[in-house]
Parts: C-alpha cells; structure tokens; sequence
C-alpha cells in the first residue's frame, strides 16, 4: 500500500511540473487559462469511443428518460454500430434543432470508461457481440457498486484491486454553472480535466446536446470504417485477474503479510 501511494504521489507530481512547465513558457505561471479547449488528441480520441458509450450512461440528477431518447434517436440511424460514435454525432439531426439536451437534463450524468466497456463485454462468451440488453444489465450492478463505494468510500469484504477497478468503471461529469465554451458544459473527474480543463467526455457530452458542436476538421481521423485502438487506459490490476472486479472466477486478492 506504501509503494502504490508513494508511486501516486510521484506520478502526479511529475504531471504538475511537467504542467507548470508549459504555463511559464506561456507566459502563464501561476494561472490557468481562461478559455481552454480541447486538444487536436482530445478530439481524436472521442472519435475512438465505443459506440455503446452512451447507452451505458447513467444520469443521476437529471432527465433520463429524454437522455436515453435522443441516444435512441442518434443510434437509430442506419450503419450506426458500423461507424465511429463521433461522426454519427456530427451527421445527426440535420435541419432539426440545434439544441437536444439543455444542462438541466444532464446535470450530472456517470459516463462508463472505455477501459470498462472492454472489460464489460468480455464477462459474455460472445464478447463485442453482446446483446445491448444483456450489457446495461450487468451495467446496472457496477454502477451501484460505483454509487456505493462513492458514499461509504470502500466495498465492505472486498479486496485493494477489486475498490479500484470500481473506482475506474465511470467518469463523472458535472454541469458547469456557465459554460467555458461549446464542448466543455461540464467538469469531469478524469486525469485530461484535471490537467487542462477540458476532455474528451465533456466534449463527447456536449456533441450529443448540440448538433452545431463538431470536431475540428484538422482532428477528424482519415480512417472512419471503424474505431480504431485507442491507448489503453491505466489499469490498476495487481496481477493479471487477482481480485479483479472483472475476473470471471470471482477470486479475491488478498493484501501481502509482512
């Protein structure tokens, strides 16, 4: 436990003089930029998203039932699940109107990661292919224990590594009070917010509120056949599946003795 908070502590330190860094050479030490947008990598890696993304989001103060409509409504269109979630997006609601969703209906909204997706899928035999139906079932059980372990700060009789990858299943996205521009409307929990104050999720959120939110043209991928292999996000396994909330043998990780 010493090692992973020592490893931590290390890790964020070097973001923030990596960060740091930048603001001097900016000009900026000591400040934050008043209007910060999100970055030509950001972009692409919203248009590596899982197109069951938003399916599997849960909004938790807010309308959800014309949340998971208008999701509905984007996904209903033909070739959806044959095409990156982004340009769907983009292509959506032509001629209709330009605004789908207003911050009081996702006011806040617990998007799933895409390291959890893939974990997801691969608790079926059929993988990818799972039936939707079958995924938001299973989506159902993790976000409580995600919701449990955000009020009591720990899953009672479960294991280090198990609390984490529960801890990593969501993101949480938070209505701002004013919005700092078009495709940040939210705050989020995620490691890019928190550098630079914008990210892919708020910026995928707000693509599917507003129709006139579009990814820059110098970042759209040339390939859009099908997602491509986006970085794999940090994984706080132990080892390959001891205690993992994912391990489909249920084994449970237990702390080493001194």
């Amino acid at each position: 436990m010493c090692m992973f908070l020592a490893n931590l502590f290390k890790h964020l330190r070097a973001e923030s003089v990596e960060h740091e860094a930048k603001l001097e050479l900016a000009g900026l030490h000591g400040k934050m930029e008043s209007n910060p947008h999100l970055s030509k990598k950001g972009w692409r890696f919203v248009q590596t998203f899982d197109y069951r993304t938003f399916r599997l989001c849960k909004v938790v103060q807010g309308n959800s039932v014309k949340f998971h409509k208008v999701v509905e409504d984007v996904m209903g269109m033909p070739g959806y699940e044959e095409d990156i979630l982004a340009s769907m997006c983009m292509a959506h609601g032509g001629g209709g109107p330009e605004r789908r969703l207003t911050l009081q209906d996702v006011w806040e909204v617990h998007m799933p990661t895409q390291w959890y997706i893939d974990q997801l899928t691969r608790l079926f035999d059929t993988g990818k292919n799972t039936p939707i139906h079958l995924l938001k079932a299973k989506n159902d059980e993790y976000h409580q224990r995600f919701m449990t372990l955000r009020e009591k700060g720990v899953l009672e009789g479960e294991g280090l590594t198990y609390n984490l990858d529960i801890a990593q299943s969501f993101v949480i996205l938070t209505a701002l009070p004013q919005k700092w521009n078009k495709e940040t409307k939210h705050t989020c929990i995620c490691r890019s917010f928190f550098k630079h104050g914008a990210c892919e999720h708020c910026a995928s959120m707000a693509m599917l509120m507003e129709c006139k939110v579009k990814i820059p043209k110098n970042a759209v991928l040339k390939k859009l056949q099908h997602r491509p292999r986006r970085e794999k996000e940090p994984t706080t396994s132990v080892t390959k599946d001891e205690g993992s909330a994912f391990s489909k043998d249920k084994r449970t990780y237990q702390l080493p003795t001194v």
